[in-house]
């Protein structure tokens, strides 16, 4: 797990069993994302 700030949010990542990150905005816990890399490339 990553904490990082992003635009004044913070934001905490984790990568799931599947291999893919989930972006959790800690502010806005209805707020997620999902990737297959930390950067969302």
């Amino acid at each position: 797990m990553n904490r990082d700030i992003f635009d004044g949010f913070n934001v905490n990542v984790f990568l799931d069993e599947d291999g893919d990150y989930l972006a959790h905005f800690v502010e806005m816990p209805n707020v997620s994302a999902f990737s297959d890399t930390p950067e969302g490339r």
